[in-house]
């Protein structure tokens, strides 16, 4: 028998028809499965793709299973971080508070020294002057000493 290129007698693989396009009709009943044929390849076929099928759809509820792990994950992560946000919010407000009557504080005292130094006489000025060099050395006795 002659051969002509591209053709193959081997009836099993895939062959070349006249066209040059591939003869896949043995292997697209390997995956498909043959239409007629034996009822036993069949039901053998049927039967390996109702194990795939299980076992894709196992695979699938565990993927299910893990992911569903990391989203209560990163929703308690996010929980955390709003929490630990709302304290940080807090504690900024009591301290801008607590600047903000500092500085009240700070104004008031300054206001009264200008105050002084604007209407004292010089004796009201050398009492002041001998009140804090008193303080000092009082002080300097106190934790020296």
């Amino acid at each position: 028998m002659r051969r002509s290129p591209g053709l193959t007698l081997d009836s099993n693989a895939t062959t070349m028809n006249s066209l040059g396009r591939r003869d896949s009709s043995s292997a697209r009943a390997a995956l498909f499965g043959a239409y007629g044929g034996d009822p036993a390849s069949n039901a053998r076929n049927m039967m390996l793709q109702e194990q795939s099928h299980d076992i894709l759809e196992q695979q699938n509820d565990d993927q299910y299973d893990q992911l569903s792990e990391k989203v209560k994950r990163m929703k308690q992560v996010s929980t955390d971080i709003h929490i630990l946000v709302q304290e940080g919010v807090q504690i900024s407000s009591a301290m801008n508070e607590d600047m903000f009557a500092t500085t009240g504080f700070m104004d008031s005292t300054m206001g009264k020294l200008k105050q002084l130094q604007t209407t004292a006489s010089s004796k009201h000025m050398c009492y002041f002057i001998c009140f804090i060099v008193a303080s000092f050395v009082i002080l300097y006795l106190i934790f020296f000493r």
